[in-house]
């Protein structure tokens, strides 16, 4: 998938999220795609695109320098 599409994508689902309350999670297997789960509003991240959705938050000027929400 080109870098564009994904980048399309994770933006839409950042859309749909409360950034305030948003939980991220960093699979360890890269097999599995990343995903939103809107009900609890936890962002599940392959760790290929880790950069990109931190990128995309800078953009959104939301800084994830507290880590209580990021889980690895």
């Amino acid at each position: 998938m080109k870098k564009q599409v994904k980048i399309q994508k994770i933006r839409r689902m950042l859309q749909k999220a409360n950034l305030l309350t948003l939980k991220i999670v960093f699979l360890k297997n890269l097999n599995i795609k990343t995903k939103y789960i809107s009900q609890e509003n936890i962002l599940f991240v392959n760790p290929l695109v880790k950069n990109l959705v931190f990128q995309i938050l800078k953009e959104n000027k939301y800084n994830f320098n507290d880590k209580e929400n990021v889980k690895y």
